[in-house]
Protein backbone atom coordinates (compact mmCIF):
# COMPACT_ATOMS: atom_id res chain seq x y z
CA UNK A 1 0.00 0.00 0.00
CA UNK A 2 1.29 3.43 -0.79
CA UNK A 3 1.86 6.12 1.53
CA UNK A 4 0.66 9.50 1.05
CA UNK A 5 4.49 10.89 0.51
CA UNK A 6 4.84 8.21 -1.93
CA UNK A 7 1.81 9.69 -3.70
CA UNK A 8 2.81 13.40 -3.00
CA UNK A 9 6.60 11.95 -4.88
CA UNK A 10 4.64 10.59 -7.79
CA UNK A 11 4.93 12.59 -11.25
CA UNK A 12 2.02 15.08 -11.93
CA UNK A 13 -0.16 14.33 -15.13
CA UNK A 14 0.26 16.82 -17.42
CA UNK A 15 -2.10 19.98 -17.43
CA UNK A 16 -4.68 19.57 -19.86
CA UNK A 17 -4.42 22.47 -22.52
CA UNK A 18 -7.74 24.52 -22.66
CA UNK A 19 -9.92 24.37 -25.83
CA UNK A 20 -10.68 27.70 -27.20
CA UNK A 21 -13.42 27.71 -29.75
CA UNK A 22 -12.98 30.68 -32.34
CA UNK A 23 -15.06 30.41 -34.94
CA UNK A 24 -18.69 28.94 -35.31
CA UNK A 25 -18.98 25.33 -35.62
CA UNK A 26 -15.08 24.81 -33.79
CA UNK A 27 -15.70 21.72 -31.42
CA UNK A 28 -14.79 19.13 -29.29
CA UNK A 29 -16.01 15.81 -28.97
CA UNK A 30 -15.08 12.96 -26.22
CA UNK A 31 -15.40 11.36 -23.26
CA UNK A 32 -15.96 13.41 -20.02
CA UNK A 33 -13.24 12.72 -17.23
CA UNK A 34 -14.12 14.59 -14.89
CA UNK A 35 -15.96 17.98 -13.81
CA UNK A 36 -14.07 19.93 -11.06
CA UNK A 37 -15.00 23.54 -9.27
CA UNK A 38 -12.23 25.91 -9.09
CA UNK A 39 -11.56 28.89 -7.91
CA UNK A 40 -10.21 31.68 -10.31
CA UNK A 41 -9.46 34.87 -9.65
CA UNK A 42 -13.22 35.62 -10.93
CA UNK A 43 -14.58 32.96 -7.87
CA UNK A 44 -15.71 29.56 -7.85
CA UNK A 45 -16.16 28.28 -11.40
CA UNK A 46 -16.75 24.86 -12.91
CA UNK A 47 -14.41 23.17 -15.87
CA UNK A 48 -14.75 19.98 -17.86
CA UNK A 49 -12.03 17.80 -18.41
CA UNK A 50 -12.53 15.98 -21.70
CA UNK A 51 -10.59 13.30 -23.20
CA UNK A 52 -11.30 14.42 -27.19
CA UNK A 53 -11.20 12.22 -30.27
CA UNK A 54 -11.60 15.41 -32.17
CA UNK A 55 -11.54 19.10 -31.50
CA UNK A 56 -11.18 21.69 -33.57
CA UNK A 57 -10.11 25.51 -32.75
CA UNK A 58 -10.12 28.33 -34.42
CA UNK A 59 -11.57 26.71 -37.53
CA UNK A 60 -7.67 24.20 -37.29
CA UNK A 61 -8.06 20.12 -36.44
CA UNK A 62 -6.51 19.64 -32.88
CA UNK A 63 -4.64 16.73 -31.89
CA UNK A 64 -6.44 14.40 -30.14
CA UNK A 65 -5.98 15.35 -26.11
CA UNK A 66 -7.62 15.85 -23.36
CA UNK A 67 -9.07 19.49 -23.16
CA UNK A 68 -10.11 21.48 -20.55
CA UNK A 69 -13.72 23.22 -21.18
CA UNK A 70 -14.71 26.42 -18.64
CA UNK A 71 -18.25 26.26 -18.01
CA UNK A 72 -19.45 29.43 -19.72
CA UNK A 73 -22.93 30.45 -18.40
CA UNK A 74 -24.44 29.05 -21.30
CA UNK A 75 -22.72 26.27 -20.91
CA UNK A 76 -23.22 25.64 -17.56
CA UNK A 77 -27.15 25.68 -18.23
CA UNK A 78 -26.54 22.82 -20.93
CA UNK A 79 -24.48 20.89 -18.69
CA UNK A 80 -26.77 20.74 -16.04
CA UNK A 81 -29.73 19.88 -18.52
CA UNK A 82 -28.23 17.34 -19.94
CA UNK A 83 -27.10 16.03 -16.68
CA UNK A 84 -23.43 15.53 -17.91
CA UNK A 85 -21.29 13.46 -15.70
CA UNK A 86 -17.95 11.73 -15.66
CA UNK A 87 -18.04 8.85 -17.97
CA UNK A 88 -20.46 10.50 -20.52
CA UNK A 89 -19.14 11.03 -24.08
CA UNK A 90 -19.93 15.12 -25.06
CA UNK A 91 -19.95 17.29 -28.17
CA UNK A 92 -19.73 21.05 -27.54
CA UNK A 93 -19.98 22.85 -31.15
CA UNK A 94 -19.74 27.05 -30.97
CA UNK A 95 -22.50 28.59 -32.61
CA UNK A 96 -20.87 31.98 -32.15
CA UNK A 97 -21.72 34.81 -30.47
CA UNK A 98 -24.73 36.64 -29.11
CA UNK A 99 -25.85 40.17 -29.91
CA UNK A 100 -24.24 42.04 -27.11
CA UNK A 101 -26.51 43.72 -25.02
CA UNK A 102 -25.22 47.74 -23.82
CA UNK A 103 -22.75 48.11 -21.75
CA UNK A 104 -22.22 43.66 -22.14
CA UNK A 105 -19.77 41.26 -24.12
CA UNK A 106 -21.43 39.20 -26.05
CA UNK A 107 -22.34 36.04 -24.76
CA UNK A 108 -20.65 33.09 -26.40
CA UNK A 109 -23.40 30.49 -27.88
CA UNK A 110 -22.53 26.58 -28.07
CA UNK A 111 -24.76 23.41 -28.87
CA UNK A 112 -24.03 20.65 -26.37
CA UNK A 113 -24.83 16.66 -26.99
CA UNK A 114 -24.77 14.01 -24.63
CA UNK A 115 -24.59 10.16 -24.50
CA UNK A 116 -24.60 8.88 -20.98
CA UNK A 117 -21.53 5.65 -20.02
CA UNK A 118 -22.42 2.76 -21.81
CA UNK A 119 -22.01 -0.63 -20.27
Amino acid sequence: MSTLFDKLMEPASPLATTWKPQRPDDLVIGKVLAIEEVTTQHGQQRLVKVAADRAVSDGVELPAATYVVWATTVLEKQFASLDLQAGHTVAIRFLGLAPAKAGMSPAKLFKTVAEPVQF
